[in-house]
């Protein structure tokens, strides 16, 4: 464990492009944003594809801001933390009002939902929480078994590319294919990850 790189080099090289260093940091954080997703989308709204794409997005979008310079303070692994649950939380805000716009109105049908406080106690007790280091590597298991469960290694790198915040377009710009094979073959992706 000790020969992990610390949060603020890891940033550091992100800043710089480094895939290496998006690669670690979803290795150390994927598996908790997306328990805390699935935990907190509505039951009949949920399927694995929103948990995973939440998730993605979030990445994507932390992976971006910080190439572009738009978290200059962020420095810690407490910073981090904050910041990739709070783009997480906002990911997932969006869906769900999206999900109660119109016809689209789900929590009508929520069995069981808990109160807005017991809600928020729950989702600041969560952020307050650094990520030790048995969740760490919890994730860090549960990624290489989800890579693993990929027999092909094209679907390998698209997942990895994926992960890393790529869009379908980078993706099947960098590995020279149409962008209908990519959404093809993270279909497949997500149908062999839904089963494992």
């Amino acid at each position: 464990m000790t020969n992990e790189p610390s949060a603020s080099s890891l940033i550091l090289k992100l800043r710089t492009g480094d895939e290496e260093a998006a690669r670690i940091l979803w290795d150390r954080f994927f598996g908790q944003l997306l328990t805390l997703t699935r935990g907190r989308l509505l039951a009949s709204s949920r399927t694995m594809a929103d948990e995973e794409d939440i998730v993605l997005s979030a990445m994507k979008s932390f992976c971006i801001g910080v190439r572009d310079g738009r978290f200059p303070e962020l420095t810690s692994r407490e910073g981090l933390w904050r910041l990739l649950l709070t783009i997480t939380l906002r990911k997932l805000a969006d869906k769900q009002n999206y999900d109660k716009r119109s016809k689209r109105d789900v929590s009508r049908v929520q069995s069981s939902s808990l109160g807005a406080d017991k809600q928020d106690a729950e989702v600041n007790a969560f952020i307050s929480r650094e990520p030790n280091p048995e969740d760490a590597a919890e994730c860090a298991e549960q990624i290489r078994h989800l890579l693993e469960s990929l027999e092909h290694e094209d679907l390998k790198n698209v997942a990895l590319m994926k992960m890393e915040g790529y869009s379908n377009i980078e993706i099947a710009h960098q590995i020279k294919c149409s962008i209908t094979s990519i959404e093809r073959k993270l279909r497949t992706i997500r149908s062999i990850w839904s089963q494992s």
